[in-house]
């Protein structure tokens, strides 16, 4: 058989790979990974660019534009020519003295991260609430699994609001409806009248994202995870 996705699924399509079903097969396997690898190099671009800007503080890297920092269109096409000319580097030059250098280098690279934060790093804390994550996500493994989420719509964040808070509905949705956050940053996120609201409020306030914000993780890393 040739070194074909097809060829893999013969034991369960038997003859019917040889023909439309079995392009139909390649061509689909061609596509997920052209995708998946293009979503892969998007975000390890990203990250490098991060993570470069982090070191070296080079401004050009970035776009300084938006609230936050984040990979400007030079930075990125810059990280995007390095990685893969550095891909490129190692492919040519052949499994042996290439690819299994840098296969090397990584598991070294990874090592030394693994240990550094063993020693320096809130070791017992990453422990400690990896396994009560674990535990946790046993316990409630199966309405975790049919749980689903719609978006959370502006009026009906508003109309659970405390009385007090109704008025600031636009300033508060934002942070309460951050799947991405917690209480503390929500508060801290606040500026103008919303801050003089009372702790009860606020955390009211808060509360009434709980949809927006179960919807932002469910959309944003769930759904997003089992596509990619």
């Amino acid at each position: 058989m040739p070194l074909t996705t097809r060829s893999a699924l013969m034991p369960l399509l038997g003859r019917y790979v040889i023909g439309f079903i079995g392009h139909l097969v390649d061509v689909l396997g061609v596509v997920a990974t052209i995708l998946g690898v293009s979503v892969t190099i998007g975000f390890g671009v990203s990250q490098f660019i991060d993570g470069v800007y982090a070191i070296t503080g080079v401004g050009w890297l970035m776009d300084m534009s938006a609230d936050v920092p984040k990979p400007g269109t030079v930075g990125l096409i810059a990280g995007l020519l390095c990685i893969m000319g550095l891909s490129i580097v190692s492919a040519v030059s052949g499994v042996g003295p290439g690819v299994k250098y840098l296969s090397n280098l990584n598991l070294v690279l990874s090592l030394i991260l693994l240990f550094t934060f063993v020693l320096f790093g809130s070791f017992l804390f990453a422990m400690t609430t990896y396994a009560t994550a674990f535990v946790d996500d046993l316990l409630h493994f199966v309405s975790l699994s049919f749980g689903a989420y719609g978006p959370q719509s502006s009026e009906a964040f508003a109309m659970a609001l405390p009385e007090a808070a109704k008025p600031l509905a636009q300033e508060l949705i934002g942070g309460a409806t951050n799947a991405w956050g917690g209480y503390e940053g929500f508060k801290v996120g606040l500026d103008g009248a919303a801050t003089e609201l009372d702790e009860a409020s606020l955390s009211a306030a808060y509360a009434a994202g709980e949809q927006g914000r179960q919807f932002g993780w469910q959309a944003g890393w769930t759904t997003f995870y089992w596509a990619w």
